[in-house]
């Protein structure tokens, strides 16, 4: 980071004379200089520096007449170093370092003359480190390096007599600067250490004040990479890492200040390379989270831009691609991803942008797959089912974008692999068929796209998988076949491809699995399904009082019972708003007979509406994440699936051990633990969640509990 710049603010001027220019007070021309003097304290630096010339140029003619005015030798010494800082401030460097020059001898006459006066002091010390500013920006360092040194001489000697805080600030500048222009390493080591010390006192009496908490920051910055450049890359690093507080504190005192936001940003970038360089993943995560939390402060403050949300997508998905999966830490990437999500999010809600929409359904599906392989299968399905309405409505609006078609086949293909794990065969086959369907017509439309066929023949795999779950051994070898044909076509063509011969070695496994099945013939058994559960207690209505809404009208016929009359009520309203969060979480209510708060009674258990009942509290949360209440009860519901489906695996189970023998009975329970484990699966999530949601309410602790019995069970 660059050294500390020249002080271009103008040094105050004299507004009462004291008795030593009282002769000076007589002459005429005395009031035409308090009024520019007077003028140049208010004006802008342009209008100051025509005004700074006036008054250097009457100074002239009274100190021929008054040359023992040693007040006016101070206040045209401060022209000239007014003018000085004017001229930096605008890159005239030749004119500021002519105008400093100047001073210079006038100031050194002063505090020769007036020892005992800490002002004249001060004023030549300043003098001195602009000068070397100026000096350092002509690349002359070891002019810049002297001139420094003489500021540093002088503030020490003011300090001794009198520890100002802005003398001992004043001094860490100059160490500061002197380090940055030193080329010998531990000299320049030195005077950054010097810097700190003071800079860290000073700020233990005014921890509030900006200025040195920036210095702070930035010669920790500073020697990090002067370690860097010795390969001290230990040192570098703590270095770096003492940077970070300081720029964060003064982040926190001056918040409205773009530059220092960035240097902060820098400070905490920097860090996390050095941690990667390292190998320390874990500590670049977690450094790169604290960034992405100051970035997400920053980009809200820009309420109106979207850029800064942008980039905080396009970051997270970088990083997890670059850094996470490189080191095989794809198992923290799903907090990034959901990171990435709420960013797109953000900058859709500034500005509508269908390319965003698009990266934003990518995010959804990646979400959605890390989730899928983590078997988190809950999240997974409302990962996909985000992404999918999304490119659903883009295909729509941009048919001949084929890549929000392609991605649309690519999601259905998804859902139907998340519900083949969970036991959901039917929606399994529907999704499978829909992107089979897709691929198809991809495939008619663009024949040499060898891309688009391998992902045919992949999905025509799975879909046999999910028949010949099922047991459709003939459908189930016709689309194996189907699958074999396209994906060796393809090999033909292009040669090896790792992805395709992997398809491929999956369908003729599947077909070998076929002709197994067929040769001993389908497995059959069935018990009796009915099963007797406890009603579960439902919340109380909103209202007491009079309906006036379709919803208290629905909800009050749900907490007296009459659910067949409260669903029909429920329907119109979800007739007229599709995206009613509170319609489908009541629908989930009384479908799962949610009803009275008692739910004493035991009555059959009944698998399809509890099933619809999950899939309302989906809708629900689909719309509204953060719905606690559906979050809940949608836990709720699918533990008790989950109950059910254990009851019925263990009757199941003995048959089938009875009947078939030890080895087929594991074949054939597969698909019933599929659906257990599944509804196991997703009720700990739905709750889990619900628990981060509310962490104080008991209900969703409570709800964990039974399942973790029913886990162990």
């Amino acid at each position: 980071m660059l050294p500390t710049p020249a002080r271009r603010s103008v040094r105050p001027l004299p507004v009462h004379w004291s008795a030593t220019v009282t002769d000076f007070r007589s002459d005429p021309r005395a009031d035409q200089l308090d009024h520019l003097l007077e003028e140049a304290q208010q004006a802008d630096p342009e209008a100051a520096a025509g005004l700074y010339r006036q008054i250097s140029a009457l100074l002239d003619d009274f100190l021929r007449d008054f040359p023992q005015a040693d007040e006016l030798e101070d206040v045209r010494a401060s022209m000239d170093y007014n003018l000085g800082n004017i001229h930096s401030a605008r890159g005239e460097l030749d004119q500021a370092e002519i105008c400093y020059r100047r001073a210079l001898p006038r100031q050194q006459q002063l505090v020769e003359q007036h020892p005992e006066s800490a002002e004249y002091r001060n004023h030549l010390a300043r003098c001195r480190f602009n000068l070397g500013n100026v000096c350092l920006s002509g690349k002359r360092n070891d002019e810049a390096a002297a001139h420094f040194f003489e500021a540093q001489e002088l503030w020490a000697a003011l300090i001794e007599a009198d520890p100002l805080p802005a003398y001992r600030h004043d001094l860490a500048r100059a160490h500061f600067n002197r380090a940055y222009v030193l080329t010998n390493p531990r000299e320049c080591i030195h005077e950054y250490r010097q810097a700190q010390e003071i800079w860290e006192n000073l700020l233990e009496e005014m921890p509030d004040w900006p200025e040195p908490w920036y210095d702070l920051g930035r010669s920790y910055f500073n020697l990090g990479i002067t370690y860097q450049r010795r390969q001290s890359l230990d040192n570098a690093g703590k270095a770096f890492r003492r940077a970070v507080p300081a720029f964060e504190k003064l982040v926190t005192l001056r918040p409205d200040v773009p530059a220092f936001q960035q240097d902060l940003l820098h400070a905490l970038d920097t860090v996390c390379q050095d941690y990667l360089r390292q190998r320390r993943v874990g500590e670049a995560l977690a450094t790169y989270l604290r960034a992405t939390r100051w970035r997400e402060q920053f980009a809200t403050a820009s309420s109106d831009d979207p850029r800064p949300w942008l980039a905080l997508g396009q970051g997270h998905l970088q990083f997890i691609e670059d850094v996470l999966f490189h080191a095989n830490r794809a198992d923290d990437a799903g907090p990034l991803y959901r990171r990435a999500i709420m960013a797109w999010q953000k900058a859709l809600a500034i500005r509508p942008d269908d390319e965003t929409r698009h990266m934003l359904a990518v995010t959804w599906f990646d979400l959605g797959i890390r989730c899928w392989e983590s078997q988190l299968w809950d999240e997974a399905e409302e990962s996909y089912r985000r992404a999918l309405a999304l490119w659903e409505e883009l295909s729509q609006r941009h048919p001949q974008d084929s890549r929000f078609a392609r991605q649309l086949a690519a999601t259905h293909n998804q859902l139907g692999l998340v519900y083949r794990d969970i036991g959901l065969f039917g929606p399994a086959e529907r999704h499978l068929r829909q992107a089979i369907a897709l691929r198809q017509e991809q495939a008619a439309a663009a024949p040499e796209d060898q891309a688009v066929a391998t992902s045919l023949g992949g999905g025509l795999c799975n879909l046999g998988n999910v028949l010949l779950d099922r047991q459709e051994f003939e459908a189930s070898r016709q689309h194996y076949e189907q699958s074999v044909v396209i994906l060796e076509t393809v090999l033909a063509q292009t040669g090896s491809r790792p992805l395709t011969e992997s398809y491929l070695k999956n369908a003729r496994a599947g077909l070998v699995e076929v002709e197994r099945c067929v040769a001993r013939g389908p497995l059959r058994l069935s018990i009796a399904a009915s099963t007797l559960a406890p009603r579960p207690p439902g919340p109380p209505p909103r209202t007491s009082g009079p309906a006036e809404t379709l919803y208290d009208q629905a909800d009050q016929l749900r907490a007296s019972g009459q659910d067949s009359a409260a669903l029909e009520v429920v329907e119109q309203l979800l007739a007229a708003d599709r995206r009613s969060a509170p319609g489908w979480y009541l629908r989930g209510l009384i479908l799962g007979r949610f009803l009275d708060d008692k739910g004493e009674a035991f009555e059959p258990f009944d698998r399809e509406r509890t099933e619809q009942a999950v899939e309302s509290f989906t809708e629900a949360l689909l719309i509204d994440p953060d719905f606690y209440e559906a979050r809940l009860y949608k836990g709720i519901a699918l533990r008790r699936l989950a109950e059910a489906a254990q009851t019925h695996l263990r009757a199941l189970s003995d048959l089938a051990t009875s009947k078939l023998g030890e080895e087929l009975a594991r074949e054939f329970l597969v698909p019933s633990w599929r659906y257990f484990r599944g509804c196991l699966g997703r009720a700990q999530e739905a709750l889990e969640r619900a628990s981060q949601l509310r962490p104080d309410e008991p209900a969703p602790r409570e709800e964990l509990s039974r399942l973790e019995e029913l886990s162990r069970g």
